[in-house]
């Protein structure tokens, strides 16, 4: 991930109890892993509260490019793999957004992670 620009180091990042995880801050994106056990891509996607949601299949797995309301082309990008019986969350925050293209930073981490994820 230094690759990346981002820290060797994560802090815990649990904005939402039942979506536990990691982060990682560095001087052009940050990068947080989430896992929902109770949610899937299908399931995300009814919710509903998406700006944009392409599926696709990553890493042999169900998965979409997601963007919440509002953030389309600022920088911040979530990608959504299903992975052990609930949902592996792949979020990337670009803090320079003219520096980083979120959506293909976040499917590119994904790609290279999603095929080791548990079935």
């Amino acid at each position: 991930m230094t690759s990346w620009g981002l820290s060797t180091q994560s802090e815990d990042f649990s904005p939402v109890k039942s979506e536990p995880g990691c982060k990682w801050d560095g001087d052009q994106m940050g990068l947080a892993l989430q896992k929902n056990a109770e949610e899937s891509v299908a399931s995300y996607q009814q919710s509903g509260s998406w700006e944009r949601y392409d599926k696709k299949t990553i890493g042999g797995r169900s998965a979409a490019i997601a963007n919440e309301p509002g953030t389309v082309g600022q920088g911040s990008c979530t990608v959504l793999v299903d992975a052990g019986g609930g949902v592996a969350i792949y979020m990337v925050d670009g803090t320079r957004r003219d520096s980083v293209d979120a959506c293909a930073e976040a499917e590119k981490i994904a790609n290279q992670t999603a095929s080791r994820l548990p079935e």
